[in-house]
């Protein structure tokens, strides 16, 4: 989800000299809706046009070994990413729900697709479609998604990068310690000043702050049986 601490874990681990993080690429729903929901033919021709496209595109960025694509609602396309890239490693953020949706509430996004975020009962509505999704691509993909807790993640997110680098076949290096020093690379996400500055533990409790104000999100989440 959006708000998840993707920016944050791009950021970290773009500081390895190996990886690059492109930030949030609009490439691949592009592609996919070019040749897929639009003009769909063969199934199989799909996967090899999206591939094909989605190399032409990326392999401008860098020659690192890894290129990031952060870009949250990549989420609705694993199916088409595992079956495109069976190559790709997909990492997936799992924060508290109150707070990804109090941190997604409160911001006005100017981008388009995220105008579920204005008000409580589509924001929390829309939460529930993702969090249903996902446990159906865990059910089928289970061994192809880095499943990383974000409230574990910024408790100690030096021992929680060791670990995933290593099932991305890389060794730890000294500059990932000191990531927001040594990548200069622009933010152009809402998490613009929270990645510059150290971890601030414990942000994921700061909805309760507003939670008189936020009952709607917060029966919606209960109705869906999904705890926070």
């Amino acid at each position: 989800m959006p708000r998840s601490g993707t920016t944050l874990m791009e950021r970290i681990l773009s500081a390895h000299s190996k990886i690059y993080g492109a930030g949030e690429l609009n490439f691949l729903p592009k592609i996919i809706d070019e040749t897929y929901i639009n003009n769909y033919k063969n199934f199989d021709e799909v996967i090899g046009k999206i591939r094909s496209e989605y190399f032409d595109n990326i392999v401008k960025l860098s020659n690192k070994k890894y290129i990031i694509d952060k870009l949250p609602l990549n989420f609705k396309w694993i199916g088409f990413i595992i079956k495109a890239f069976p190559e790709a490693k997909i990492i997936h953020l799992d924060r508290n729900p109150m707070a990804v949706c109090w941190s997604n509430y409160k911001i006005n996004f100017r981008d388009s697709g995220m105008e579920f975020t204005l008000t409580q009962t589509d924001i929390a509505e829309f939460f529930v479609l993702y969090d249903d999704l996902m446990k159906f691509w865990f059910k089928k993909f289970n061994e192809k998604i880095i499943n990383v807790n974000y409230e574990k993640f910024v408790s100690n997110y030096q021992i929680c990068t060791k670990k995933i680098l290593e099932k991305l076949s890389l060794n730890w290096e000294i500059s990932l310690k000191n990531y927001n020093k040594n990548n200069n690379r622009p933010v152009e996400t809402a998490s613009l000043h929270q990645v510059r500055e150290k971890i601030v533990q414990n942000t994921s409790e700061q909805w309760k702050l507003y939670k008189n104000y936020l009952i709607e999100i917060q029966n919606i989440l209960k109705i869906n049986k999904i705890n926070f």
